[in-house]
């Protein structure tokens, strides 16, 4: 089961437009579509998923991948704290999707990983011949967009 992507990871969430849930207070869940329609963008969801990772980012750090798909299936307390509408969906809009933000969020998670690597608190999929393979796949990725993006203006 390891080497899952986090696309698989929030794969209900994104599947079902956060109806899935379960933990999220309805009331978080219509600013989300509300978010949604008036900005006309799929971005709101990839937002949203993205600060719910950040706030359980300290619970999952260093946990096995069944147990990361259960935290973030059932968000226990004290990260359901996160789901209230006046904290998610202000740290979902300060959420940038952008190709340079997705390179500093991938600088900022090798340096993380190398340091956890170095300091012998490893999460279980550093080492893995298969993770590094996806890294630069990603980065590979994240350098042709830019290129893209800089003949375009």
């Amino acid at each position: 089961a390891e080497g899952a992507g986090v696309e698989l990871l929030c794969l209900l969430w994104l599947q079902t437009l956060f109806v899935g849930f379960r933990p999220m207070p309805r009331t978080t869940l219509c600013r989300i579509w509300e978010c949604w329609l008036l900005d006309g963008s799929p971005k709101t969801f990839f937002r949203v998923a993205l600060a719910l990772f950040e706030l359980a980012e300290p619970v999952l750090m260093g946990q096995p991948l069944e147990q990361i798909s259960e935290i973030l299936r059932t968000y226990p307390a004290p990260l359901d704290t996160g789901l209230s509408q006046a904290e998610l969906i202000p740290l979902a809009l300060s959420v940038k999707v952008t190709t340079s933000g997705l390179q500093a969020a991938l600088l900022a998670a090798e340096s993380r990983a190398r340091l956890l690597r170095d300091s012998g608190h490893a999460p279980w999929h550093l080492g893995r011949p298969e993770a590094e393979a996806e890294l630069v796949l990603c980065q590979q990725t994240l350098g042709e967009s830019r290129s893209s993006e800089e003949e375009l203006t």
